[in-house]
């Protein structure tokens, strides 16, 4: 089962390093038919660390369709983590490519 990782937090600004204080993190089962979305980003949360270990297509909004080539979604291969900067609000959605 492919899984993607969202992990929702803040960086300090002396290294880059999710606080543990007021993270959260969830677990989302990817698929190629129907886009996983997490819960929404809370009020300090800015940050969202995401690993994935199958390509996937990723993004963030309020309401977010990562299955939608015209939304602004980005490329994940395989086992990567990128950091994406999100707003309070906004939830991760992923999608098999």
């Amino acid at each position: 089962m492919a899984i993607a990782s969202f992990v929702f937090c803040a960086i300090g600004s002396d290294i880059t390093a999710p606080y543990m204080i007021g993270m959260v993190s969830e677990e989302e089962t990817i698929s190629g038919s129907n886009a996983a979305k997490t819960a929404a980003a809370t009020g300090g949360q800015n940050f969202c660390e995401v690993t994935v270990d199958t390509a996937s297509y990723v993004t963030f909004a309020a309401s977010p369709n990562a299955g939608t080539a015209t939304s602004a979604r980005f490329f994940m291969p395989a086992g990567t983590t990128r950091y994406f900067r999100v707003q309070t609000g906004y939830k991760g959605a992923v999608i098999a490519a």
